[in-house]
């Protein structure tokens, strides 16, 4: 355990205005202003995977990360507004930086060749935290028998304080969901104030910054029974009539992520307007595609889309589409809406397949047991124009891309 003691001290410039205020709400004024803040976090030879900072603005929370964790905080960069963001994610191999968005949730090849300029505040987010992750990880691959304190610390501070609260709860799960995974090797610290994303961020501790024993106020200890050692330990003393007072209280153990509820439903393709210009292939849906959509809080995130397939031996059913919205990435929800949409067919008595280029999904699907892979990442083979307009798979085309087929195979619907 680290066990600090800051003490913040600011001099003031005597002056007029200062006078004025001083007068106006009979404040007490002095040469120092500051506040005095006491904690103890886990050191890095502990084996935690993620850790949380939080508080009200004004707290320490930012004294208590510099000082305990200064060299690994995230500093602020420039992106080149000229260079796409694979472009500013530094000299690591492309299939890296790839992984690494697609795990904090920002999976959309459309958006990878975007400058970071033009992005909303969420990507601008995700894209930050990318690339902070991208710096601390090791250059050799990870295994999982790594010890935990052997990898490097990623300590953000202003945690999800730009982005929506549905964004910070979805991007913290993905996070969360690729650390513990061992898909992003490092470890993580988040310093905020929204208390929102703890269960969803699932730290193996939380450091609360509550105001400490001030003059004329009840003892801290008498409302928190079971850190009542803690207080002892750490009890603050006020330093002057200009100094606040602060306690880090530290709790442990893992919460539990909130059930993500999806409600799935047949619907028009009027809906697709919303998630073309998410695809990663062109914007056109086949006139024959049968459409499904998956909301989240009432809110849509997902869209597939199936088509007949007609193959003279096993005739059956394909995806033609399959969107997530930038919000919703890098939780699952895009892969548990495809596989319901499968096992609806494959309960049909007929095969269901699945062409894909996408890197995430090629490796999810080639990991898991629902999925058989039909034909290994590569080129696909040549087909005639004219093949293409009589089979009417035009709209579906893979010919020039590297890509990977699999059949659904498990169950149907229950």
């Amino acid at each position: 355990m680290l066990k600090l003691d800051c003490h913040l001290l600011c001099t003031l410039r005597d002056s007029f205005r200062i006078r004025q205020v001083a007068g106006m709400f009979d404040l007490p004024i002095g040469a120092t202003t500051g506040a005095h803040v006491r904690a103890q976090v886990p050191g890095l030879t502990e084996p935690w995977e993620i850790g949380m900072i939080v508080g009200p603005s004004g707290s320490g929370k930012s004294a208590i990360a510099k000082a305990a964790y200064r060299a690994n905080l995230v500093q602020a960069v420039r992106w080149p507004r000229d260079l796409a963001i694979v472009d500013a994610m530094g000299n690591g191999p492309i299939h890296r930086i790839t992984h690494t968005l697609t795990c904090v949730g920002l999976g959309s090849p459309r958006t990878w060749v975007k400058p970071y300029a033009v992005l909303s505040n969420g990507e601008k987010f995700r894209c930050d935290l990318a690339r902070a992750l991208l710096n601390a990880m090791p250059k050799h691959q990870v295994h999982e028998d790594v010890p935990i304190e052997n990898l490097r610390l990623v300590v953000m501070d202003e945690y999800t304080s730009v982005v929506s609260r549905a964004i910070a709860r979805v991007a913290s799960a993905a996070l969360s969901r690729a650390i513990r995974g061992k898909q992003i090797p490092v470890r993580f610290v988040a310093v905020t104030c929204h208390e929102d994303v703890i269960p969803w961020l699932r730290p193996d501790w939380v450091l609360r910054m509550q105001p400490g024993q001030v003059e004329g106020t009840e003892d801290l200890r008498s409302k928190i029974s079971d850190s009542e050692s803690q207080i002892s330990n750490l009890r603050s003393e006020i330093s002057g009539p200009s100094s606040d007072s602060f306690l880090g209280l530290l709790t442990r153990g893992r919460p539990e992520r909130p059930k993500i509820d999806l409600d799935i439903r047949r619907v028009s393709r009027d809906l697709w307007p919303l998630f073309r210009r998410h695809h990663y292939l062109s914007g056109s849906l086949h006139p024959a595609a049968q459409c499904f959509a998956a909301y989240f809080e009432k809110e849509p995130a997902a869209f597939c889309a199936a088509l007949p397939f007609p193959h003279p031996r096993r005739p059956g059913w394909r995806e033609h589409r399959l969107v997530c919205l930038p919000d919703f990435q890098g939780i699952g929800v895009g892969t548990k809406l495809s596989e319901t949409v499968a096992r609806m067919y494959v309960s049909t008595g007929r095969p269901y397949f699945s062409t894909t280029s996408h890197p995430g999904i090629i490796r999810h699907r080639a990991s898991s047991p629902l999925w058989r892979i039909v034909r290994p990442p590569g080129m696909v083979s040549p087909v005639s124009r004219a093949e293409m307009k009589r089979t009417g798979m035009a709209h579906a085309c893979s010919i020039g891309r590297i890509t990977a087929s699999f059949e659904f195979i498990g169950r149907g619907t229950e």
